[in-house]
């Protein structure tokens, strides 16, 4: 198969597991508590905060700024397992023998001029 082709197939089925995730992922769930217990955060595939749990003690026993860092703490995890889902999901995808995630220049994954020569 000549690198076009190759580059036009890879694309076809990135996109196709692109767009499969893409519906799927604001229906999914992450959740994770800071390390004290306090709050539990949940977000969704994308990343949308949808909700946030105090334990009861929370509000009666802990500082509103230790409360603060608590859910950020929460929050920030939640989103990298969400993120960890999404790579798991995507991570594998290639064009042209290289892993989409890993393209700081799109022009990477493009084939030089001579290679299409051959």
């Amino acid at each position: 198969m000549n690198p076009v082709e190759q580059i036009r197939r890879d694309l076809s089925q990135a996109l196709e597991a692109t767009a499969e995730y893409a519906l799927r992922a604001p229906h999914e769930r992450y959740e994770a508590t800071s390390d004290d217990g306090a709050v539990t955060a949940v977000v969704s595939g994308t990343r949308e905060l949808v909700d946030i749990v105090f334990s009861p003690r929370a509000t009666r026993d802990i500082d509103n700024h230790t409360l603060g860092e608590d859910v950020v703490e929460a929050v920030l995890a939640a989103e990298r397992l969400a993120t960890e889902a999404q790579q798991a999901a995507l991570g594998h995808l290639t064009v042209n023998g290289r892993r989409i995630g890993d393209f700081s220049d799109p022009q990477a994954f493009v084939p030089r001029i001579e290679d299409l020569r051959r």
